[in-house]
């Protein structure tokens, strides 16, 4: 009864517990622990935790840590959608967890025969996450060598960069020009490279006009010159944009295919944090 729980001080119990706990799900797991009311169920839970114990005590815990709920993700997978590059990267850490963890039971299944069971509902997705580690870095960037096609677009956004870099320094340096120029620097506004010209000198620089100061003395062009390659290069990030859609399309479609693999897998990992995390409270 809630009068019985609260005289043992369930609720503060589990508090403890769960701040032992290293995801998630394992955390809300903790804090909902239902009381065992069989003898049976009771020794059972001992039985494992007692195994966890030794675990921890050789220094063998189970490697529980950065792993995300990745729930919301995987159901919008499973319908169809394309994650983003930090999305299918968090899904890559979790199949890379369930697959070292599930290598890891299998390993001390005789130390530990209880625990290691819960290897088998755990899925062997090991390639798929070394594809989607290789190819999406830490912070979240998708490699050049993702594809062909998207290095070749990429290597072609920065030559044109380059170029358009020297050209407009190339101005800076003009005896001609440095007259109608507001400050002695460029700036780039929305991909384009511009100048900071005086207004009243505009008629003096051929070019597009994309922002002005507060004031409206000054005013910021792209000079003529660089506006065929600004157009080139407006082609060439629509094709990297493309390229790394089909990317992130292909990793969404695989998590999609074992979406429903990879939320028991979350659900089992969950049950072996708190399993561990009773054996760090005991």
């Amino acid at each position: 009864s809630e009068r019985v729980l609260q005289d043992l001080g369930w609720s503060k119990l589990l508090r403890v517990l769960a701040d032992l706990a290293m995801t998630t799900r394992g955390v809300e797991r903790a804090h909902n622990l239902p009381f065992l009311e069989s003898e049976d169920a009771v020794r059972l839970s001992f039985a494992r935790i007692q195994e966890s114990r030794q675990l921890i005590k050789e220094e063998l815990p189970l490697a529980l840590g950065g792993i995300e709920d990745v729930g919301v993700f995987l159901h919008r997978a499973s319908k169809g959608a394309i994650l983003a590059a930090p999305e299918i990267l968090a899904c890559g850490q979790l199949i890379r967890a369930a697959a070292d963890i599930r290598k890891f039971l299998r390993s001390v299944a005789d130390a530990a025969p209880l625990v290691s069971e819960y290897a088998e509902g755990l899925p062997a997705l090991a390639p798929l996450a070394s594809r989607i580690q290789s190819t999406i870095q830490p912070n979240g960037l998708i490699r050049d060598d993702a594809s062909y096609e998207l290095q070749m677009y990429r290597e072609q956004t920065r030559s044109l960069h380059r170029q358009m870099k020297r050209k407009i320094e190339s101005y800076l340096g003009d005896h001609q020009v440095e007259d109608i120029l507001q400050d002695q620097f460029y700036s780039v506004r929305g991909e384009r490279y511009v100048l900071p010209i005086k207004s009243s000198e505009r008629s003096k620089m051929p070019g597009i006009v994309h922002n002005a100061s507060n004031s409206g003395q000054t005013i910021f062009v792209e000079p003529q010159v660089l506006v065929p390659l600004g157009n080139e290069l407006t082609i060439a990030q629509s094709c990297v944009s493309e390229e790394e859609e089909k990317v992130l399309a292909e990793f969404s479609s695989d998590i999609g295919e074992h979406a429903q693999a990879l939320e028991k897998a979350l659900s089992i990992l969950a049950e072996l944090d708190v399993i561990q995390a009773s054996a760090k409270l005991a």
